[in-house]
């Protein structure tokens, strides 16, 4: 009794060819739409290796990414709310940073105190360089002095 009722549910929900049309029209378009869905989610699966592999290529940062399912987007969400991934992100790329809505000022400001820091040992060296050349002369005009026998600190010969 019970197939038989199964048999009849069955029957009745399947769509009838009314008027000499065929079913091919309805099942070409469930197939259609299948192939949709399944090219949708390949674009987002897609889209999301790449994201995850370009975060991945920051260092340490490729263990913190937070795990998502086959054809799920990468959920930008988690990562703003891991402080230790948003930190490497917001250091390494702010074109990153602001896609992922995270600050991209971080990397312009560390840039910023890097080059600072460069112009800083640079003017340090240039002045070393002039300070050494400046001794490198005193040190030839006392030995000069010394040689022609006159006292480098008073200028007067020696002996007298």
């Amino acid at each position: 009794m019970m197939r038989h009722v199964c048999r009849h549910l069955i029957h009745s929900a399947t769509p009838k060819a009314v008027g000499g049309q065929s079913m091919s029209i309805e099942v070409n378009q469930v197939d259609e739409a299948i192939s949709v869905a399944f090219q949708e989610a390949s674009a987002v699966e897609t889209f999301a290796r790449r994201l995850e592999d370009r975060i991945g290529q920051i260092p340490g940062a490729k263990r913190l990414l937070p795990s998502r399912k086959y054809g799920q987007p990468l959920n930008t969400k988690a990562i703003r709310e891991n402080l230790s991934l948003s930190s490497l992100i917001m250091k390494d790329s702010a074109e990153l940073s602001h896609y992922l809505g995270l600050d991209p000022s971080v990397k312009q400001r560390l840039d910023a105190e890097k080059q600072a820091r460069q112009d800083a040992a640079d003017r340090m060296a240039e002045l070393t360089a002039k300070a050494a050349a400046e001794n490198q002369a005193a040190r030839q005009r006392r030995e000069r002095s010394f040689h022609a026998g006159i006292n480098p600190t008073t200028g007067r010969r020696h002996g007298y």
